[in-house]
């Protein structure tokens, strides 16, 4: 329930921060920094929801596995309120999330698995199911980035006209 109540809180503020961020420049640092929160949050959610299933075995305490869900979820809210989801919009905010969000969800991988060892994944099945959303992560962040419109072009696919090129009526 929480991982539900995590994931589509942070997918309104994502929504709602593209939205509003549409056609502004926007901060490289911060949709990194956003991409980073959610991969990593997106792993934690995997790891988490195969546990029940036993797919992965749980060897960590419950308050540091809820701290692997909690603080990326805090770190990709506060870049997507600063305008970090409004990255996904042009072609080197898609890139610089989609690397962040591959990124992050290596470090996820890293910290549960290795460094803190709060799972485990015997097998076959879990060991692709935990370490291969990093590539699939990057994959469809350069995916969306090549359906994206060229930089100073139009959704038309035409480049975009300053006023003072527009053509003026003369009567």
């Amino acid at each position: 329930m929480l991982c539900c109540l995590i994931g589509g809180g942070l997918l309104a503020l994502v929504a709602r921060s593209a939205r509003r961020r549409a056609g502004r420049p926007h901060n490289p640092l911060v949709a990194v920094l956003f991409g980073l929160g959610a991969g990593m949050l997106v792993e934690a959610l995997i790891v988490s929801i195969l546990a029940p299933m036993a797919v992965v075995h749980v060897t960590g305490p419950l308050a540091a596995r809820l701290a692997l869900l909690v603080g990326p979820a805090v770190v990709a809210t506060v870049a997507g309120a600063a305008g970090g989801a409004g990255g996904v919009l042009s072609r080197p905010g898609a890139t610089a999330v989609a690397v962040g969000t591959a990124a992050g969800a290596l470090a996820a991988e890293e910290l549960d698995l290795h460094a803190f060892r709060l799972h485990s994944a015997p097998g076959l099945v879990a060991g692709l199911a935990v370490h291969l959303p990093a590539f699939l992560f990057l994959a469809a962040g350069l995916v969306w980035r090549a359906r994206l419109p060229e930089e100073g072009e139009s959704d038309a696919g035409g480049p975009t006209r300053c006023p003072e090129h527009r053509v003026r009526r003369v009567r």
